[in-house]
């Protein structure tokens, strides 16, 4: 009992968090819990890199699991100099506000099914459903920015993504440094965003057991709408 009243808690932590964050109105409750956020991260990341300010320069943003850490982490790694960032923020609300303040934006984009099941198995207190609900609340959200944003789809981010900072660049006549997506550095890059071995296994072997549970009947509906979304995202991806 103790652990289903848990879960629901955090289920419904899960679910003002993201309401509020894809809802610009709302902008006041989303930023308590980026100051939790701010916080509980305190002496692990720098804290002001967890929304956007009038110092940021890029923001690297999508719904969890879709490269994020990979692609935040191969951008720092080759930058010559200092760059405020900011990233992890997994809300339209903070990324539509620095669309409408001219700061570009590198979006990453992931299959709905692969996305929310990553999800779910790094926080498996949140379901199938809600996890499904979140992901189309946080593309359709920023659907109408979307030509005022490079979007990186999963294949970019995890293969070429040198090519996604170079779009960047170009967008937003900016001059970062890109990344190389050498086998050495994609390792090394990969080294710094993975679990330990073990870990990462039973992360393997609880996505394939959601994989076929997301694949049901009960799920069709919210699958074929956020895969809706996510194939009109794709074309406005880096190719």
């Amino acid at each position: 009992m103790l652990t289903t009243l848990k879960d629901r808690a955090l289920q419904a932590k899960f679910e003002l968090r993201t309401r509020c964050a894809a809802t610009p109105w709302l902008a006041p409750l989303h930023q308590a819990t980026v100051w939790w956020t701010q916080w509980k991260m305190r002496g692990h990341i720098d804290v002001r890199e967890c929304q956007v300010l009038p110092d940021t320069e890029l923001v690297i943003d999508g719904f969890q699991g879709s490269g994020n850490s990979f692609a935040t982490v191969a951008f720092k790694s080759c930058q010559e100099r200092p760059v405020r960032l900011a990233h992890h923020l997994h809300a339209p609300a903070q990324i539509i506000k620095a669309v409408e303040q001219s700061v570009p934006v590198l979006v990453t984009l992931r299959d709905p099914a692969d996305a929310v099941v990553s999800l779910i198995s790094r926080w498996p207190y949140i379901g199938l459903e809600q996890g499904m609900r979140a992901y189309i609340r946080f593309y359709e959200a920023l659907t109408p920015y979307l030509d005022r944003m490079v979007v990186s789809p999963f294949s970019m981010t995890t293969g070429p993504i040198d090519q996604v900072f170079e779009a960047v660049n170009d967008r937003f006549e900016c001059n970062f440094s890109i990344f190389s997506p050498t086998s050495k550095n994609v390792a090394r890059i990969r080294l710094k965003t993975t679990l330990d071995s073990e870990a990462e296994s039973a992360r393997r072997a609880q996505k394939e057991k959601l994989q076929t549970k997301v694949a049901a009947p009960a799920y069709e509906a919210l699958r074929t709408r956020a895969q809706a979304i996510h194939d009109k995202w794709d074309q406005y991806g880096v190719q």
